[in-house]
C-alpha cells in the first residue's frame, strides 16, 4: 500500500490496528519477519509518501470481496482523520 501525507503535520499511522474482514471473519495483522516486506513508519513527515506491504494470512481464493481498515491520527488538532476503510473486488 502506498500512503501519502498530503497534510503540513506528521501524521501518525497505526499499522498494529489494521484489520481484514473476509465475510464475517476478522482478521489482524499478520508478523511475516522473514520475508523483509517494507513497513510503514509510525510517524509520517508532512508531504511525504511511503510504501509498505502489511501482511494478512491468507484467504480463500473463492472470496469475491474483502474489507480493510487502518487507522491513523494527528497530534494537530486541527487535523481530523477517520478511519480507512476499503471494499475491494477480487473478480
Amino acid at each position: 500500500m502506498t500512503i501519502s501525507n498530503q497534510s503540513n503535520a506528521k501524521i501518525n499511522f497505526w499499522e498494529h490496528n489494521a484489520k481484514l474482514l473476509v465475510g464475517n471473519t476478522q482478521h489482524e495483522k499478520a508478523d511475516n519477519f522473514e520475508a523483509g516486506y517494507p513497513e510503514i513508519p509510525s510517524d509520517i513527515l508532512p508531504k511525504a509518501t511511503v510504501d509498505a506491504i502489511i501482511p494478512f494470512p491468507a484467504i480463500d481464493q473463492n472470496e469475491k470481496t474483502i474489507k480493510l481498515y487502518f487507522e491513523g491520527s494527528s497530534e494537530n488538532y486541527d487535523i481530523t482523520i477517520e478511519p480507512f476503510q476499503f471494499e475491494v473486488n477480487l473478480n
